[in-house]
């Protein structure tokens, strides 16, 4: 997020210390009015521990409040769930996972995944709460929010468990949604994004100098969210939705 303040409430804080595993620690509160009038733009880092797991053998840990939410829910089972047929993968799957998940290994599966989507409860109000005190300051019009993660995550894709150490779309594909001045609301980009192409991004944004150095390693995509330039190869290698 490029933003101007890192004013959150109390209770966002306390319930990422303890759900989260992690406090977040925002710095002293500057208004807008004395960042506008120092002329220096404002980059807040927002990470969560949610939705990861509480430890190797453990679910992740939601807030009490939501401890009890989508009692129903189970993984998503998408066409290569629990893959009858993995005889065109490679060798480590293969003996790896000989077998079709056990009733067992589903019933944990489902029960992770619920256990996620809760422990996301309390990251959801977390972004409410920095998107409602970005509008207090009537900043909100002038920041660029970026909402990503560093992996993406397997849930019986494939006969395997619950992970994220495959080379395979569920894990290496992560989600990239993008709000800001002069991004067009509901539009999907097909161009090849990858993490390092985040620092050239901000650095551009907030319009400092450095930027110059970090693009010679990789470039910034601004210019993709904010025109409607086609994809330069044409085709769907990654992607990453504006809201």
């Amino acid at each position: 997020m490029v933003s101007t303040s890192t004013g959150l409430s109390s209770t966002t804080q306390q319930r990422i210390g303890l759900y989260g595993r992690r406090r977040l620690r925002p710095g002293p509160p500057i208004s807008s009015a004395e960042r506008s009038a120092a002329g220096q733009p404002f980059f807040l880092n927002v990470t969560t521990y949610s939705p990861h797991v509480a430890a190797a053998d453990k679910p992740a840990v939601p807030a009490p409040r939501d401890a009890g939410l989508f009692p129903t829910l189970a993984a998503p089972q998408t066409a290569n769930w629990n893959e009858a047929d993995i005889s065109d993968k490679p060798s480590w799957l293969r003996n790896a996972r000989p077998n079709l998940l056990t009733a067992g290994e589903i019933n944990q599966i489902n029960s992770w995944y619920v256990k996620r989507v809760q422990s996301l409860q309390s990251v959801d109000d977390m972004i409410l709460s920095i998107v409602n005190m970005l509008k207090s300051k009537g900043e909100f019009n002038n920041t660029y929010i970026f909402y990503s993660s560093d992996n993406g995550y397997h849930m019986g894709n494939h006969r395997m468990p619950q992970g994220k150490e495959s080379p395979y779309e569920e894990d290496v594909r992560v989600p990239l949604w993008v709000i800001g001045p002069g991004v067009p609301a509901g539009q999907t980009r097909d161009q090849l994004i990858i993490n390092t192409d985040f620092a050239p991004t901000f650095c551009r944004v907030g319009r400092r100098g450095s930027s110059v150095e970090l693009r010679r390693a990789t470039r910034s995509y601004r210019s993709w969210a904010v025109t409607r330039r086609p994809s330069p190869t044409g085709e769907q290698e990654c992607f990453w939705n504006t809201a």
